[in-house]
This record gives structure tokens, C-alpha cells and sequence, in this order.
């Protein structure tokens, strides 16, 4: 079975029985997928190629759990250890690196034989020949946790210290920033040997040096640093790669420098604006730097002796960034700006050769040219991070008021030219010598102001927008009368925006508060102040109400029925409302302010009065009491119906009758009040005993017969 792709397997065994082949597809070897929770048994051949363009080392690594150096003796001639082509040649073509003997002649170690067990994950230099050089292993592959070899020895040189070669042991791509690394005391950069170059690629954390990436191919060795001896490196199934193709240096907020010589030969260095870096060597984020010796190199030399080709530090923090040249090859060489910041306007950077003293601004894809002798560790380049322009605004006081000011200063002590705008309108120019420029009384608006003559950049722009304040507005008011037949139960309560800062309130009554209660009727002026001292002034009112008081005239609280009507002769003395309700008692209603009204039957009738206007409400009552005429002892009529007669404080009446009536009974008083309304009664030979009040002198007994309609009236006494 011949696989060119990738093999993929989801929670499965897989059982090769030797038959599974990862063959090389023209542009890499087919691979193996994330293992986790699936294995593989059985033997894989892995066909691997390397093509070196040029006689050189390669770094390489084996794929088989177990497995020997054999494979690269079929392909590629090899020397000066046991079972190589050549065992007893002095050059040995096979070495492996160990960092505990840097300093020593025997840190690269040649093979104990040709046939011996490797470890996985173990990286070699192999010298080859130009070619394209077929390797072919057979063999249980690597798969699961691997753990390399890593070491750190003190050596008391951090150009030594911590380096190990380590080689990927899986048959398939790893991506560096994958999930699956397990990475303890060991910095984020990744150095791959580059053969063509003669240099080394560098990546980490998404910048790259010289070709670098965080893909490591299969059968590909490597180099990582620790940093202590409390160090190690582990991979697991999820680091394999996804894909191949992955973008680098896209982060615009870097320094990309590129230097090339006649030849095109290239060195690279990076400088990355992050807040969380520092400009001495940060393993997390920085990537060491490691020599060509066969071309030029470029770099920044840190404090504590460290040379660095990607150092991400905080610009912010620093004005100079120093850069160290190195060559065997005098000559002519070009700085080509690969990338540059995305500054603001009102800053700018710019590379200063310290052996000619000219100074370029770093903007993408410039370029200069500069000649170097041999050069050993010289400091031949700095970056300078331009002073911004500082900016000075004292903002609008009050809305509408256009008092800000803007005080702009420039970088440098030479004469400084500020051209002021006002949108795209030039309004103002002042040359100074090192000084501000502050303008006045400016409105609501855009300014862009342009310094010219700065120390490292000229044409530095900044912008200003003025703002008016928003004004003092009243946008919430609330006004509690005064209740009727109270004084102090009125309330203010308001709500106030805009203005700059926190709202203070003073009303003309001394109180300090947006909200204000148990007021009196009467004005209430408030002033609302804010922060910068601008106010405002709002006047309410807590309008008086009208008290209402009702008050019912009555001429005569007894009146007669003349002709079957009685009338109530009325006034109303009621003050403070303009509406009114009569209830007379009789079933009436009126609402006139003074209505005419008579009365039908004899009674007394409570007469109501509702009195009213638009706040307050009163009422009141009065009676009057209706009666039949009354007539004096000349209008006795006379009759056979009884006999009446008044004793003490009792009317008697009696009865003779030829059959049985029925018959009423009143008793007026001697001013025509009825005293007595009794009845009917079936009446023959009886006698009624009504009572009647102490005080009456006199009074009028009629006496009524509903059978026969007869009446009979008495003027009785005691």
C-alpha cells in the first residue's frame, strides 16, 4: 500500500503487516496524522528525500522506534566511524551534538556504529554531497509521547550554554506553535540549519529569520536552548501539522531589517514593539541569534551579553535600539526596510549608520547602501524612536463659551515652523526656536498642526478635535401643589444633564438638593452648577390654591304650601368656586350657583350643597321644613268626625263614628311646624294619645277621614 497523502485514523488500530509505505510525493514524504487514541503495529517504510543543492552538512533525524543510521548508509557515502563506507577515514560524516562538552573538541559525537540503536528523537549533522538522495527506513515508526535529550551545562558562555540538536521523531510534520509540546526551561525559538543559506532559519512567535517557520519536517533535526539545568522537551500526537504553508512577520508593529551583499547573500533582524518585552533577552518572546560563519550577520547585543535576532521590546520604553554588524567580506551592502511600524503622524523612527552618520526614516521598502571593511562585533546601526509631539489641550469651559487652548510642542532645539489648520484651511504660522505653540480662544472644531524641523523627523503631524461642552440642560421636572386647607406640603424634584462633572444644585430657599419638599405655595429659583464652575438658572412656582368654603342663605326655615307649592328662598354665600351641585333633598339636583326650587308636599328636606373649582372641593347642608297652611281659629272647620282636647303634653282624640274609617291625624305647632303626622288608623269608638312636645302653648289638630275625604280642625290648649 502506497500512501502520497496522509494517513488518518479516529480511534483504530492499524495493522501494517510491513505493507504500508509513506512514499515521497514530489514535494514531501506522505505522512502520518494525530495518532491519539489510535496506534499503529506493524512495520511502515518511510521514504524520505533530501536534495542539498551544494556539498554540506544536513540535519536529520529517524522515524522508527529503535532504529539505526543505517538507512543514510545505503544512499549517501559516509566516513570515519564503524560500519560507515570508510571507517578508518579521519572525517566523520555523521554527529551527533552534545551540549554538556560545548567547550570541548568531543561535543560532536561520532557513532559507536553504523547498527547501533538511536534514541528517538535524537538529531545528526550528515555530510552529503549535492543530490537528491533517496533515504528508505523499515521499522515500528515513533508514535505517542516522545521525550528528547536536553541538557544545560554552565559553561560561563551564553553563546554555549543550553544548545541541543533534537530531531523530529515522527513520520510526519510538527508545527512549533502546536498544541502538544510540552516545553520545560526551554526558550519559544526554533533554529533550523539551513544548507543553502549556510545560516540558520530562526522563528518564534510568528516572526521569522532568514526562512524560518514553525514546520518542522519529517526526518528534520533541529536546535532548541534551555535556560537551566531544571530543563526538558517533550512532543506529543496533537504538535503533528495540519498544514505546511504558514504565514510569518505578519505583525505590522516591527523593525524588519534585511541586509544583502553584491552576491544577494542576506542576513535578517527583527525588532517587535511589545508592551510585555524588555531590551535584554526575553526566552519567551525573543529568539537568540545564531552565526553564519560563512556570511555577514546582523544583530542587537544585549546588556547581559547576549546577541539576538528577533528581540521584542516595549519602544516606549527606549529611544535607542543598538544594532551589531559582522563580516569577512568587505564590500558594499544594502539595508532594504522589509517592515516598519504603522506610526502615528505625530512620530516616526528612523536608522542612523553610526559610521556615516546619515539617518534614513524606517518606512516600508526603503533602502540604503553602505560599505563595511571586516568587521568583528561592531556597532554599526541604531535605531532611534522619534519623540512624539506633545500635545496640550485645555478643553472648552462652558457650552458655547470657545475658550480652549491648544499648546503644541515639537522635538529638537532648532527653529521649529508650526503651520496650524483648521479643517484643511492653513489659519495660523509661528517659528520658533525649541519653544511651544499655544493658540487661545478656539472653538468647537479639527485642528492638525504640522512641525517642521524636529530633530529626527521633519513633518510631524498631530490632530486635535475641541469639543464643545455639552450644556446644562433641566430634562426632568416634577412640582407637587399644595395640598387644599394645607401650607407646606408642596415638592420640587428635577433632573439635570450635560455640563462637565458631577451637577451641584442652590435654591433660593437655602437647600442644596435636586429634590425639595414640605414647601409653601410661592417662586423657587434653583442654580445648577457644574465642575468648571458654568451654571445654569431655572424659576418654578408652587401656585396657592383657592380654598373653596361653601355657605348656603336661607331666609325661612319653614315655609307653607300655597296652592300645592312651597318655595325656598335661597343664597349662596359660597366663595372660591365656580361650580356647583344642589341636592334639595326632594329627588332635585341643580347646578346652577343659585337655583330656584319649590316644594309639593309638606316634610323636611336636607338641601346639599357641593361647591367646587378646579383644585378644591367644599359642601354643606341645610334644612328646611315644608308644611301644609296653617290657619288661625277662624278657619276651624267644624265636623262630626271627633272630639279633640290638649292636657299636659298629650293631643286626645276621639272617636264616634256610625262605621269604621280610616283616618290620619296632624299636629302643628302655634308656628305651623308639624309636630305629629300619625295615620291611618281604622277608626269607629277610639281614642288616640299623642304626644307632643312641652312647649307647645297651642296647637292645630287636623283631622283627616280617607273613607268620606271630611276634614275637621281643632285649636287646641291645655
Amino acid at each position: 500500500c502506497r500512501i502520497r497523502d496522509e494517513v488518518q485514523l479516529t480511534e483504530a488500530t492499524l495493522v501494517t503487516n510491513g505493507a504500508l509505505n509513506l512514499v515521497w510525493n514530489g514535494t514531501h514524504m506522505a505522512s502520518i496524522g494525530d495518532l491519539t487514541g489510535s496506534t499503529i503495529e506493524g512495520d511502515v517504510r518511510c521514504q524520505n528525500r533530501y536534495q542539498p543543492s551544494t556539498d554540506d552538512w544536513i540535519a536529520v533525524s529517524t522515524m522508527t522506534a529503535g532504529g539505526t543510521l543505517e538507512p543514510f548508509n545505503d544512499e549517501i557515502v559516509t566516513y570515519g566511524f564503524p560500519g560507515s563506507d570508510y571507517p578508518s577515514y579521519g572525517f566523520v560524516s555523521i554527529m551527533h551534538y552534545e551540549e554538556e562538552h560545548a567547550t570541548e573538541d568531543i561535543s560532536f559525537i561520532a557513532p559507536a556504529s553504523m547498527d547501533a540503536a538511536i534514541p528517538s528523537g535524537r538529531g545528526y549533522y550528515l555530510y552529503t554531497v549535492a543530490g537528491d538522495h533517496q533515504v528508505e527506513s523499515l521499522g515500528p515508526v515513533n508514535q505517542g509521547d516522545v521525550t528528547f535529550e536536553v541538557t544545560y551545562t554552565d559553561h560561563g558562555d551564553s553563546r554555549l550554554d543550553g544548545y541541543n540538536l533534537v530531531g523530529n521523531p515522527y513520520p510526519s510534520a510538527l508545527n512549533w506553535d502546536n498544541d502538544g509540546w510540552t516545553r520545560s526551561n526551554v526558550d519559544n525559538a526554533l533554529y533550523l540549519w539551513n544548507p543553502e543559506t549556510r545560516q540558520y532559519c530562526t522563528y518564534v512567535e510568528g516572526f521569522s529569520l532568514n526562512g524560518g517557520s514553525p514546520i518542522i519536517d519529517a526526518g528534520q533535526a533541529f536546535i532548541v536552548h534551555a535556560r537551566n539545568e531544571s530543563c526538558g522537551l517533550m512532543v506529543s500526537e496533537p504538535a503533528k501539522a495540519a498544514v505546511l504553508d504558514v504565514d510569518t512577520n505578519t505583525n505590522p508593529d516591527r523593525v524588519h531589517l534585511v541586509i544583502s551583499d553584491a552576491s544577494g547573500n542576506y542576513d535578517e533582524v527583527i525588532l517587535a514593539d511589545n508592551g510585555n518585552g524588555t531590551q535584554d533577552f526575553d526566552p519567551y518572546l525573543d529568539a537568540l541569534k545564531l552565526m553564519s560563519d560563512t556570511y555577514h550577520n546582523v544583530y542587537v547585543k544585549t546588556g547581559s551579553g547576549y546577541n539576538l535576532g528577533v528581540n521584542q521590546r516595549d519602544f516606549a520604553a527606549g529611544d535607542e535600539m543598538d544594532l551589531y554588524f559582522n563580516t569577512a567580506t568587505p564590500g558594499d551592502y544594502t539595508v532594504t526596510v522589509a517592515g516598519a511600524p504603522e506610526t502615528d503622524p505625530d512620530w516616526c523612527m528612523a536608522l542612523e549608520d553610526l559610521t556615516t552618520g546619515e539617518i534614513i526614516e524606517l518606512t516600508a521598502g526603503a533602502t540604503f547602501t553602505f560599505n563595511s571593511e571586516v568587521a568583528t562585533d561592531e556597532l554599526r546601526f541604531r535605531v532611534h524612536v522619534g519623540q512624539p509631539i506633545s500635545v496640550d489641550v485645555t478643553p472648552i469651559s462652558c457650552a458655547g463659551m470657545g475658550d480652549a487652548a491648544i499648546t503644541v510642542t515639537g522635538n529638537g532645539d532648532g527653529n521649529l515652523t508650526y503651520n496650524w489648520y483648521e479643517g484643511e484651511t492653513l489659519t495660523q504660522i509661528y517659528q520658533v526656536a525649541g519653544l511651544p505653540s499655544t493658540v487661545e480662544g478656539i472653538d468647537p472644531g479639527s485642528y492638525t498642526i504640522v512641525v517642521d524641523g524636529n530633530t529626527l523627523c521633519d513633518g510631524l503631524t498631530t490632530t486635535v478635535e475641541i469639543q464643545d461642552q455639552t450644556p446644562i440642560e433641566v430634562t426632568t421636572v416634577e412640582i407637587g401643589e399644595v395640598a387644599c386647607g394645607e401650607n407646606n406640603t408642596g415638592s420640587i424634584a428635577i433632573q439635570a444633564q450635560g455640563g462637565f462633572g458631577p451637577l451641584e444644585y442652590s435654591w433660593s430657599n437655602g437647600l442644596e438638593a435636586p429634590v425639595m419638599g414640605d414647601l409653601m405655595p410661592g417662586i423657587y429659583i434653583v442654580t445648577i452648577t457644574d465642575f468648571n464652575g458654568c451654571s445654569i438658572q431655572e424659576t418654578y412656582e408652587i401656585e396657592d390654591k383657592v380654598e373653596v368654603y361653601a355657605e348656603i342663605g336661607l331666609a325661612e326655615e319653614v315655609i307653607e304650601l300655597v296652592d300645592g307649592q312651597a318655595f325656598v328662598d335661597l343664597a349662596n354665600l359660597t366663595t372660591g368656586a365656580d361650580t356647583y351641585l344642589w341636592n334639595m333633598g326632594d329627588g332635585t339636583f341643580y347646578s346652577d350657583e343659585e337655583p330656584t326650587h319649590a316644594y309639593t308636599t309638606p316634610g323636611v328636606y336636607d338641601i346639599d350643597l357641593e361647591a367646587s373649582n378646579e383644585d378644591c372641593f367644599g359642601m354643606t347642608s341645610v334644612s328646611v321644613i315644608v308644611n301644609e297652611s296653617t290657619v288661625g281659629v277662624d278657619e276651624l272647620l267644624a265636623g262630626d268626625l271627633a272630639d279633640c282636647w290638649m292636657s299636659d303634653d298629650q293631643i286626645h282624640v276621639t272617636f264616634d263614628l256610625g262605621f269604621t274609617q280610616e283616618v290620619t291625624v296632624r299636629v302643628y305647632n302655634q308656628v305651623g311646624q308639624l309636630l305629629v303626622n300619625s295615620g291611618p288608623y281604622a277608626a269607629q269608638n277610639d281614642h288616640l294619645r299623642l304626644d307632643v312636645p312641652g312647649n307647645v302653648h297651642w296647637a292645630v289638630v287636623d283631622v283627616r277621614s280617607l273613607t268620606t275625604g271630611e276634614v275637621q280642625r281643632f285649636k287646641v290648649a291645655p
